[in-house]
């Protein structure tokens, strides 16, 4: 599976010739990527849509990198993911309801981006979620009723 970070237009993709497994901040397990962590980088491009191929990764880190653009509704795809931090990030749009369908997710931080419209009462799926961080950004409406039934929540910010 290869990994990419988009730029801003087509022609600046970075893609490495090396095998991901030997790239720094990625942890593989049997040769497939769990966990990808990058935290205070410029990288200000946009999560691309290939991320959905990492269907192996359990643990994804995009913290204050500069990132723009929206959040990938192939995050959906991530069913082992257990923690997703975009936080501090320049994020745009709504959160995809496809991230709602991620049940083994614990901690969940989106904070201190510019996403708009209401939380998918999707997130009240997410059964093992512990940990669910939104405050920062430019939602609306209440917070779904479904999500203060999650038994596991212990901090909602």
């Amino acid at each position: 599976t290869e990994l990419e970070i988009s730029k801003h237009s087509e022609e600046n993709v970075w893609i490495s010739t090396d095998h991901q497994c030997r790239w720094e901040n990625i942890v593989c397990n049997n040769g497939s990527v769990e966990s990808l962590t990058v935290r205070y980088k410029d990288l200000d491009g946009t999560i691309s849509t290939s991320i959905g191929l990492l269907t192996e990764v359990n643990r994804l880190e995009y913290e204050e990198c500069g990132l723009v653009g929206t959040i990938p509704s192939e995050f959906g795809l991530l069913s082992k993911l257990t923690l997703l931090n975009i936080d501090s990030n320049e994020l745009t749009g709504t959160v995809p309801t496809e991230l709602g369908y991620l049940t083994n997710m614990i901690e969940f931080d989106l904070d201190f981006n510019k996403l708009t419209g209401t939380l998918p009462t999707e997130f009240g799926q997410m059964a093992m979620l512990m940990d669910l961080d939104i405050r920062g950004n430019k939602l609306s409406g209440p917070i779904p009723s479904e999500i203060f039934n999650l038994a596991q929540m212990t901090m909602l910010r």
